[in-house]
């Protein structure tokens, strides 16, 4: 049994990997960590507004001025399917919802 505590269970949404830079080729970041904690700051929806730069999530820019050739590729699970969602660095308003409602 579990002892009188309550069964412990996968998650069912959240990151599973996030990575940074000029797919396919390096540098590759990951960013993971960043990621995480906006989607819990949001609870579960990352937000990337049009004119704002991918780099302002993270703090840093692996590749300065290259700005047309970044992207972030960020796989994540949500109700148990892993998704991804591949956003480059100039986008339009894009929000990823992790977490079902």
């Amino acid at each position: 049994g579990t002892g009188g505590l309550p069964e412990l269970k996968a998650p069912q949404w959240g990151i599973v990997q996030a990575t940074y830079g000029a797919h396919p080729n390096p540098p590759m970041i990951d960013v993971s960590g960043f990621l995480e904690v906006q989607a819990m700051v949001h609870n579960g929806t990352l937000k990337f507004p049009k004119n704002t730069d991918l780099s302002h999530y993270f703090g840093f820019d692996p590749l300065p001025h290259h700005r047309s050739a970044k992207n972030l590729i960020l796989r994540y699970m949500k109700g148990g399917v892993i998704h991804e969602a591949k956003i480059g660095e100039s986008h339009d308003d894009t929000e990823v919802v992790l977490e079902n409602a």
